[in-house]
């Protein structure tokens, strides 16, 4: 379809350019680049999607800045090409119709992208739940207590789907920066700070230094370790991390199968990490255990039976020639619980003749020295049977370590580590009663523990990951996890800088740091267990949190049963309803009085106290409106009933048939029913979950593809492209016929005269 040619050679050079820069955009050439971009672009969002999910293609094209520009080019184009034609004939209006399609489609399309809602509530059965979260969007950091505002800071964070530490630049492009002054190669890549407030009160600034995606929070120290057995051909990953769980019994534990546990603790001897390897039994142990010690590279084997034949002769046992032993007490079924209360062995009172943690309480005496003034020292050990690693023995002779075995014992790897981020291992096997191996453990070299008949039924053990923890004050430490496309962000995290000038030394600056993981609102998470970080600045204190995007959907839903259908013959869920109670406070008069003084307050204390009383009010007036429903015992449709409180009404969400209900801001949300939680013991599913949807865009979608199809549908009508207008011959006179008959036989020197 020819277009007018605006732009001459006589015009003004400004109008010129301006008259050429429109008919660029409305050129045929640029729509078919743009179109053939659009295209190219797509197929690479479909490959990024199938590798990285659909938060890698959201990150890489759809909420990119350039696909933004593609867009509106392409809108531009479909513009300046409908327009540039005005006036319009006849035969383009069905051209006319498909490009005010194509413009109100990507209107609409771009309006659903800024306003529209898709999040998920979730309701527990006989509980009530008034908040929509949206697990894939952004969110928001909260800094309350900033000098300078009277007000919160809210901070919506758009970090992207992977850790920042992942998104380093190619080689070429950071040579190329360095070049430019702008990068170091010398030096790590660290992702730039992302500045959020600064004010010159104090010099307090605050910014994001870091942010991971996916995480995990690891106790320290941590180690995994694959156990591997050929002849099974099985594999079984352990992962320990060491936890203080009191002052005293301070170990991390895993269990494995039916054969035993496997035990991580902690030393800062390294004769103890020593001795630690070389305190095995030389013998089968029997009868009521053993004692083993490890003096000087000396491994002394003392049976129970031994030291109880000792104990009663009044004769100490002699180690080396340095210290003597004594047994002071043997408890076959410890009391654990009072021995780490008061430093006290004892029995527990059991009706059967089962050994449970066993125990010995020792004590070890300096040899005395003839002649020297100072008297000998004593020392008073504890050791358990399976709990080896403890903190009741505060102090040890130097160079000795002792272990106590017992038959009845379960079967126990030991794993120590010591000075120096060196790590030991010993194994313990029941049915052998004996240590099988023992020895020094590097990553991944496999050593053997259990044997199950020797050969091949030997199960290996690999060291496939260890983190020591490098400074006492810190106990655990927060890990980046690889990217995972399934992953919805529920362990998100961002690491935060609050720096000012110490008041206490002028020219020093002061600074805290800290990871805050993304908190959910209950029911996503149990009450209280929000993170919020206090930092005490020269102001004042101040709180952060990092927040899950949340929706209030301005009225409280309460499921009140639920109903599962499965298939015949099959346990797949056919069909599941909700049915709920919906109970809105909105309209009560007490409730808009304290929402508009809310509106209204004049500082952050005001905020805050009315902040609480609109909620406490709020939920007794939901629970009066519940309370009526629950007496009503009407589960029709929707039956509203209208009292001082507020509104109540009930209904009915099923697959197929969802729920519209409007918002606080007059939105027509809509709850489809989306999934239900896992049944109970009874086969009572726990919980169901509502997909919240909100699309301001949809109509004026659907209305651009009308006008799209109606124009396409116009165009081939009309036969706009195929066939031009027919041009009907015009019939000539006589004279002009006799004349042109004349002319035509004339010489063609006098034709051209």
């Amino acid at each position: 379809m020819a277009r007018p040619k605006l732009s001459r050679p006589d015009q003004p050079l400004p109008l010129r350019l301006l008259l050429g820069l429109y008919e660029f955009f409305a050129s045929l050439k640029l729509a078919v680049v743009l179109i053939l971009s659009l295209a190219a672009v797509l197929c690479l969002a479909t490959f990024i999607e199938s590798n990285l999910g659909a938060a890698g293609a959201r990150y890489y094209v759809y909420q990119s800045d350039s696909f933004l520009v593609l867009l509106g080019l392409l809108a531009t184009n479909v513009f300046c090409a409908a327009s540039i034609r005005f006036p319009w004939k006849r035969y383009q209006t069905g051209f006319v119709i498909t490009h005010i399609g194509l413009l109100v489609l990507l209107g609409g399309s771009a309006y659903s992208f800024r306003h529209s809602l898709n999040s998920q509530l979730l309701v527990y059965k006989g509980t009530s739940s008034d908040v929509a979260v949206d697990l894939d969007a952004d969110g928001d950091l909260i800094f309350d207590g900033l000098p300078g505002r009277t007000t919160p800071l809210r901070y919506r964070h758009h970090p992207g789907p992977f850790n920042w530490q992942d998104l380093e630049p190619p080689r070429w492009q950071r040579q190329l920066a360095t070049w430019l002054g702008r990068d170091d190669m010398a030096k790590p890549w660290v992702h730039p700070p992302e500045p959020i407030y600064e004010t010159a009160q104090s010099n307090l600034r605050v910014e994001i230094v870091d942010f991971y995606a996916k995480s995990e929070v690891k106790y320290l120290p941590f180690v995994g370790l694959r156990f591997k057995q050929p002849a099974m051909d099985m594999q079984m990953p352990i992962d320990i991390e060491y936890r203080e769980f009191s002052d005293r019994l301070q170990f991390g534990e895993a269990k494995f199968g039916g054969i035993g546990s496997v035990l991580l603790g902690r030393t800062a001897r390294a004769d103890e990490l020593a001795g630690f390897i070389d305190c095995k039994p030389d013998r089968t142990v029997e009868g009521d255990g053993a004692v083993v010690i490890a003096l000087d590279g000396e491994v002394e084997h003392l049976a129970v039976s031994q030291l109880r034949q000792s104990q009663a002769a009044h004769e100490p046992v002699p180690l080396g020639k340095r210290y003597t032993l004594e047994l002071i007490q043997y408890a076959p079924v410890a009391n654990i619980d009072k021995l780490f209360a008061k430093d006290e062995l004892s029995n527990l009172n059991t009706f059967d003749n089962k050994q449970k943690n066993p125990a010995v309480e020792l004590k070890i005496t300096e040899v005395a020295v003839a002649g020297g003034s100072v008297p000998p020292r004593s020392y008073r050990l504890f050791c358990l049977a399976e709990f080896p690693f403890h903190q009741l023995n505060r102090e040890i002779p130097p160079g000795l370590t002792a272990a106590f075995y017992h038959p009845a014992a379960p079967g126990r790897v030991d794993i120590l580590e010591g000075p120096g981020q060196k790590l030991a291992y010993r194994v313990w096997q029941q049915k052998l009663g004996r240590v099988v191996a023992s020895g020094a453990l590097h990553e991944n070299e496999p050593v053997s523990t259990w044997s199950m008949g020797g050969g091949k039924a030997v199960w290996e053990m690999t060291l496939t990951d260890y983190r020591p923890r490098l400074r006492e004050d810190e106990p655990y430490r927060v890990f980046s996890e690889k990217y995972d496309k399934d992953d919805r962000g529920a362990s998100r995290r961002v690491k935060i800088r609050v720096s000012w000038d110490d008041p206490a030394h002028p020219g020093r600056r002061a600074a805290d740091e800290f990871w805050l993981r993304q908190n959910s609102p209950p029911p996503w998470q149990r009450p209280g267990a929000d993170q919020v970080q206090h930092t005490r600045l020269p102001e004042g204190m101040l709180t952060t949190q990092y927040q899950i995007k949340v929706t209030d959907i301005g009225f409280t839903m309460r499921l009140d049963d639920f109903d599962l259908r499965v298939d015949p013959g099959t346990p797949t869920a056919g069909n599941y309803t909700s049915f709920v109670t919906i109970s809105d406070v909105r309209n009560n008069p007490r409730v808009r009085d304290l929402e508009a003084r809310l509106k209204s307050a004049a500082s952050h204390d005001e905020h805050q106290q009315l902040s609480r009383e609109l909620a406490a009010l709020t939920k007794t007036l939901v629970d009066q409106l519940q309370a009526q429903a629950d007496k009503a015992k009407n589960r029709s449709k929707s039956d509203a009933t209208e009292s001082e409180q507020g509104t109540v009404s009930q209904h009915v969400i099923t697959m197929n048939e969802p729920l519209d209900y409007p918002d606080t801001k007059g939105r027509i949300l809509r709850f489809f029913q989306e999934n239900y939680g896992p049944p109970a013991g009874d086969g009572t599913p726990l919980y169901s979950i509502f997909r919240v949807n909100y699309d301001p865009g949809r109509w004026i979608k659907y209305l651009g593809s009308l006008l799209v199809t109606a124009g396409i549908f116009t165009m081939f009508y009309m036969r706009a492209y195929f066939f031009k207008p027919v041009q009907r011959a015009t019939p000539r006179r006589d004279d002009e016929a006799g004349a042109a008959c004349e002319a035509s036989a004339l010489p063609r020197e006098q034709q051209r005269v």
